[in-house]
């Protein structure tokens, strides 16, 4: 079941060379690392293209941490770029350490975000109050 749509952008840390640019290439880009979540469609085709358009060797410049706080800390003090989901950058503990990247092409396709259940089964209480409070706090931000 279809319950909210997510929306991702590309950040980095504040005072890194790409922040604050009117538009940054995909060509930009492949001049970075990238630290990202283990891999998931379609994001890490779109991430290996960065490399691929440039000549850039990918293997070598795409580097992976299971977890977010992880992947924010390496950002916060290298050169790295990441990705985010865009509600999240509305926060103020984000603005404090990152910018989001004005990419001169639309990257990320907005996805779907959706939720498993079995079929004939009616959801639980705590399901239906999951559901609704991600359905809300999508209305909110997009």
């Amino acid at each position: 079941k279809t319950i909210g749509m997510l929306h991702s952008d590309l950040f980095v840390r504040k005072g890194h060379s790409l922040a604050g640019r009117p538009s940054v290439s995909q060509i930009d880009l492949a001049q970075f690392n990238f630290v990202t979540l283990p891999e998931s469609k379609p994001y890490g085709d779109i991430v290996r293209g960065f490399y691929d358009a440039a000549g850039v060797p990918w293997r070598s410049k795409i580097h992976v941490a299971d977890y977010f706080p992880t992947v924010a800390r390496i950002v916060r003090s290298t050169d790295a770029i990441s990705m985010v989901q865009r509600a999240y950058t509305r926060t103020t503990s984000f603005k404090r350490y990152f910018e989001v990247l004005c990419v001169t092409e639309e990257v990320f396709p907005t996805s779907l975000l959706c939720c498993a259940y079995r079929a004939h089964r009616d959801f639980t209480p705590a399901m239906r109050a999951f559901v609704s409070a991600i359905r809300q706090s999508n209305d909110r931000r997009t």
